[in-house]
């Protein structure tokens, strides 16, 4: 086997990717993640000697880390949920080769993770994912959150219920239709209650009216549910880099979805 090293500076990975490379950390020490799950359905795939070298191409990269193979299976499925290829730009053939093992990686570290879940219990299943005669799946709105009549209190109703019945004060990582996984964090929950209409440029931003916030917020009460019918759509970079620093910092990726209010 080739030792081989990635060069340094060739990869540049966003800010997105990272949040999700940490994420995985969180996931394996709070149990969501087992490793040995991911390996033994790697195992379906891959020969011993397939995946122990695939883990020693990893140590090799980090030979003076003192990496041990747990570890360098940890950082492969970290790595394969941030889509972060560290061989890439590196002049070693493997590195295409190991894209593909990272996508195999990512397959089979979501699939553990829907067999940790389990089935819902009755008070847990909230979702309203409904599918259409075409086969396209939608949300249906049903989620009563807000009360009152008065805006103010919708967006801070709307924070506080995405932080603590969606996000349980947690990271949570939905991923999409497509494959894409999306970060949900408190970050989030804020920038989903901006009453401010959507647009790349921070310019002369108006505000929403009362009716297309209230129809903002119910859309943003069933966010876990539109990312997981969503469908990559585009990407926007950021303009005159407004976000410096801030979320959208590497531009935006668009995803398309629907909801079908009450």
């Amino acid at each position: 086997m080739t030792e081989t090293v990635p060069q340094a500076g060739t990869q540049r990975f966003t800010s997105e990717q990272i949040a999700r490379h940490e994420l995985g950390h969180d996931m394996i020490a709070q149990g969501e993640v087992d490793l040995d799950s991911v390996r033994d359905r790697m195992a379906e795939k891959y020969t011993p000697e397939q995946l122990d070298e695939i883990a020693e191409m990893y140590m090799a990269a980090y030979r003076n880390s003192g990496m041990t193979v747990e570890e360098a299976w940890e950082e492969m499925v970290c790595d394969s949920l941030g889509e972060m290829n560290i061989f890439e730009g590196t002049l070693d053939v493997s590195a295409g080769q190991y894209a593909e093992v990272l996508q195999e990686v990512k397959t089979q570290t979501e699939a553990t993770r829907k067999e940790g879940r389990g089935p819902p219990t009755e008070s847990e299943d909230k979702y309203s994912i409904e599918v259409r005669e075409n086969g396209k799946r939608y949300v249906q709105a049903d989620r009563q959150v807000l009360t009152g009549t008065d805006p103010k209190q919708w967006g801070k109703q709307m924070e506080t219920y995405i932080n603590e019945q969606i996000r349980k004060g947690e990271n949570v990582i939905f991923p999409t239709e497509d494959g894409h996984l999306l970060v949900l964090t408190e970050r989030s929950a804020y920038k989903l209650t901006d009453r401010h209409k959507a647009q790349i440029e921070k310019e002369s931003r108006q505000f929403l009216s009362d009716e297309d916030y209230a129809i903002k917020m119910r859309a943003a009460a069933h966010i876990d549910e539109l990312i997981e019918v969503g469908k990559f759509k585009n990407y926007a970079p950021d303009k005159f880099e407004q976000h410096k620093n801030d979320i959208g910092e590497d531009g935006f990726n668009l995803f398309y979805c629907v909801l079908s209010r009450f």
